[in-house]
């Protein structure tokens, strides 16, 4: 991932965790997303306690976890960021082939096609994703880590 890659070259320790990776044993169900969600949250809190800027890539549906997670990490740690795109963009730059399973009911209660997603009412920054190519989304990005980071770089 491009941010990790230069935060790592600006001397920051970084992470991403990845929703699809912590699943491994859920379904799609809004209980297995809570699920997954509450595990992020904690791996997320043992990766800042080590000084850590981890970057949750995870499709977060539902506001109410969102909020619980906001709680947990508190507001000094954690930054909701919308990549603002339409769902048809989204479809063709599936790299993991997930919207065709959803399409195929391979699986059930997927954001998007069979599941709801909940539109942030606040979040701490809109990626146009629609408009900007993937390196000026992730410099938007990394502007934005940069901007809000409270550790120091390592170098």
């Amino acid at each position: 991932m491009r941010v990790v890659q230069t935060l790592f070259n600006r001397n920051y320790t970084a992470s991403v965790l990845d929703g699809d990776v912590l699943r491994r044993d859920l379904d799609y169900s809004p209980a297995s997303r809570s699920g997954n969600i509450r595990r992020a949250g904690e791996v997320a809190k043992l990766l800042l306690n080590a000084d850590s800027i981890v970057l949750a890539a995870f499709i977060f549906p539902y506001l109410d976890d969102r909020s619980c997670l906001r709680a947990l990490l508190g507001e000094d740690c954690f930054y909701e960021v919308f990549l603002n795109c339409p769902l048809d963009i989204y479809k063709k730059r599936d790299s993991k082939g997930l919207y065709g399973k959803a399409r195929s009911s391979l699986i059930t209660a997927f954001t998007g096609i069979t599941a709801p997603y909940e539109v942030p009412k606040f979040p701490d920054l809109v990626i146009p994703t629609r408009q900007l190519d993937s390196k000026q989304s992730a410099d938007c990005l990394l502007s934005f880590i940069l901007q809000r980071s409270q550790l120091p770089s390592t170098g």
